[in-house]
């Protein structure tokens, strides 16, 4: 049954509002032609035409309003509307839940936990799946990662081979230079040896003649 705004958190339209017969222990539904005020016996409970009545009290099933004694203050009034006026308050009770016709206050509850627990399978469900698409969002991720930095490592890989091709270029360079630098030292090594070697050369020293001036005769001279 749907309810306006207004009727919500009321205990004239909660499930849970109950005739507790406390001789036996057991809750009964209060029908919807009492909640009404259509019948003043809201204090008993009869089976059939046939079968005594119940002494009953008004109850919550849930024991989150002290019904029982409020209803009772205000029957003292012997006011037919008074205990209704009491399960009229606007409580905005939390653990209101609608009143279906023909349900027991035990029903309304088994329906109210199935319903709860629903909610929290559904609640689950979706958190299950929010899990589930972070965990494809973090995969979706971490495999582009992986193809990323693969691509990297190759980048890398060319780049260390190119480096390695361009040393082993200079390196044979380098082996190059220094094994013609040892062929040219070998070669000054042998040539200093064969100089050494050689026997020294006679140094020549060459007189100019002397020019002689000739002599005159003295008898010539004369």
């Amino acid at each position: 049954m749907d309810y306006e705004k207004s009727e919500i958190g009321k205990c004239i339209t909660c499930g849970f509002l109950a005739k507790y017969s406390r001789l036996i222990d057991k809750y009964y539904e209060l029908p919807q032609h009492q909640r009404r005020g259509n019948d003043s016996n809201m204090f008993a409970y009869v089976e059939s035409l046939t079968s005594p009545s119940v002494s009953t009290q008004i109850a919550c099933f849930r024991r989150v309003a002290a019904l029982t004694e409020e209803t009772k203050e205000a029957a003292k009034s012997r006011n037919a509307g008074s205990a209704l006026r009491v399960l009229e308050l606007d409580r905005g009770c939390a653990s209101w839940y609608p009143y279906i016709e023909g349900l027991t206050p035990t029903r309304h509850f088994e329906r109210y936990e199935m319903q709860r627990l629903e909610q929290r399978r559904e609640a689950f469900d979706l958190k299950l799946f929010e899990l589930e698409q972070r965990a494809q969002e973090n995969n979706r991720l971490i495999l582009a990662d992986s193809r990323q930095l693969a691509i990297d490592n190759k980048q890398i890989a060319e780049q260390m081979k190119a480096s390695a091709e361009t040393s082993s270029k200079f390196n044979r360079r380098v082996n190059i230079w220094l094994i013609l630098l040892t062929v040219i030292m070998i070669l000054l090594g042998v040539l200093q040896v064969y100089l050494a070697s050689r026997p020294p050369r006679p140094i020549i020293i060459q007189q100019q003649p002397v020019e002689q001036s000739p002599i005159q005769d003295d008898s010539t001279a004369k």
